[in-house]
């Protein structure tokens, strides 16, 4: 049986977690909250006391799947993480959303201990994370994302090969979670507009469910628009802030993720001034 390394059990992580050992493999797993390591290894995933314990062991991976850039590169190179270990076998797969240019700084760190770098962000929400039905966009060297293309298939059934470069895949997140987020602000005003004219929410959501103007967004827009600070909204908001930078970087003009992102930005005040 195959060893996989897996740090975060977050919402995403501990279904992406179950899906890899339920497909057959040993999945050895870290996680700050210990409760939730308990609670998996109930379903035979293999708990550490550090991710150098984890990658000890592994075969050939260990997928990080935790909130930000801070934490990616304290699970790679900080006190027993991944470059601690002596097993220089091992692949960092990150599946947590950064942006591009994070991911070549990460590559130049992570090629300095001899290890491999693939990039591999993930869509499709929690339920998506708990079926086995993610979106998966990897980039990186072939041989590689051919040699884990079975860990992907475990967690995803879409899984997009992205080219060579690193930074394609988070590139390829950025982008669906532009368009998220203007759907999200863009169905949120259309209920509200609806509404203005003595249209409730259901008979909205049900007339934009089968016209021109259906989303994602529109379809799960029960569970959006529960979505709060400290939680889903500030990952898109943080997403938002990447594309806004990396296209400033790149001088591609992107107005309307702009706006985007003072919406939700005004939305995230508004509810934090709500809870005061």
């Amino acid at each position: 049986m195959k060893k996989i390394g897996f740090v975060g059990l977050g919402n995403m992580g501990a279904g992406m977690a179950m899906n890899l050992q339920k497909s057959g493999f040993q999945v050895l797993a870290y996680d700050l909250d210990k409760d939730k390591i308990k609670e998996l290894e109930k379903e035979g995933i293999q708990g550490c006391d550090s991710i150098q314990e984890v990658t000890d062991q592994v075969n050939d991976a260990v997928i990080t799947m935790v909130r930000n850039q801070a934490q990616t590169e304290d699970v790679i190179f900080g006190d027993k993480g991944i470059t601690s270990s002596d097993n220089h076998e091992v692949t960092v797969v990150v599946m947590s959303t950064l942006n591009p240019t994070i991911m070549e700084d990460l590559e130049k760190k992570v090629s300095e201990y001899e290890l491999n770098l693939l990039d591999a962000p993930v869509s499709g929400s929690l339920s998506g994370a708990e079926k086995g039905s993610l979106a998966i966009f990897s980039s990186g060297a072939q041989e590689t994302k051919q040699q884990l293309k079975p860990y992907f298939e475990a967690m995803g059934s879409h899984i997009f090969d992205l080219g060579d470069k690193i930074g394609a895949g988070q590139a390829a997140k950025l982008a669906n979670n532009l368009l998220l987020g203007i759907n999200m602000v863009g169905i949120s005003e259309a209920v509200k507009f609806g509404n203005s004219y003595g249209l409730n929410e259901e008979d909205v959501l049900d007339i934009v469910e089968v016209s021109t103007g259906n989303s994602w967004a529109a379809n799960n827009w029960g569970e959006i628009k529960e979505y709060k600070n400290n939680g889903t909204l500030d990952a898109i908001y943080k997403d938002l802030t990447s594309v806004i930078a990396e296209s400033t970087k790149n001088k591609t003009f992107v107005p309307v993720s702009g706006l985007v992102l003072n919406v939700l930005h005004n939305s995230m005040d508004s509810e934090d001034n709500q809870n005061k």
